[in-house]
């Protein structure tokens, strides 16, 4: 094992719990956990001005005062939504990168797993998560400490995203020439830009075209034939 995979994250990590924590610790987790949840999907169906802290309390089978034991206020409570909407997002795009990684020894059939990879302009369940990712971002423009915890988040996630990049790289997989943030960026940058395709739908590429496009691009990356 070299140094690089020594140090290198996983995007479980981050969400994972650690195993001493006590047992009311785990608890008042769990609780805050629940909150966020129930606050995530009334926020998804109903709009963040319909946000009702009360039906938050019955929805979750709690007290008004357990809110605002977790939760300074309202505001707190959907901030803290909005920056674990931000969370969940970006894990999942790292966690299936790096099971994709998991399954390749080398550099044979990356293009092909890439293919698979790219999120096509018109997954409804990505554009979904694009909104919400977006809707955290808009929100922390007027919430300097909600901005302040995403400055933080982002930063872990730009970790771990250049550590799977290193990772690729010492698959053979991207060129080693390339930079790892730069890269990482990339990676993070392409599934969000599809957000103009979401802005006109009807001029935007079909699924496919993008697809074969991105394989190109990734084979470029890889100094791969796209035709792998």
């Amino acid at each position: 094992m070299n140094a690089d995979d020594a140090s290198a994250s996983t995007p479980d990590e981050l969400s994972a719990a650690p195993s001493e924590v006590s047992g009311d610790a785990q608890v008042d987790g769990t609780i805050r956990d629940r909150l966020i949840d129930v606050t995530m999907e009334m926020l998804a169906s109903r709009g963040e001005q319909a946000l009702r802290v009360v039906e938050v309390a019955d929805a979750a089978g709690v007290s008004m005062g357990t809110i605002y034991t977790h939760f300074e206020n309202r505001r707190a409570l959907v901030a803290a939504v909005r920056l674990e909407q931000y969370r969940r997002w970006m894990l999942e795009s790292l966690r299936q990168i790096r099971e994709a990684l998991d399954g390749l020894d080398g550099p044979s059939g990356a293009v092909g797993t890439l293919g698979q990879l790219v999120i096509r302009p018109d997954d409804a369940l990505y554009r979904s998560h694009r909104e919400l990712r977006i809707d955290a971002i808009a929100a922390s423009h007027h919430e300097p400490e909600l901005a302040e915890e995403m400055r933080q988040l982002q930063r872990e996630m730009n970790v771990l995203a250049q550590d799977l990049v290193r990772r690729a790289q010492s698959l053979g997989i991207i060129d080693p020439a390339i930079d790892a943030a730069a890269m990482a960026l990339l990676l993070q940058a392409v599934p969000m830009g599809l957000v103009i395709a979401d802005l006109d739908p009807v001029s935007a590429p079909t699924g496919d075209a993008w697809v074969e496009l991105l394989v190109r691009v990734g084979a470029a990356l890889m100094g791969t034939p796209s035709a792998d």
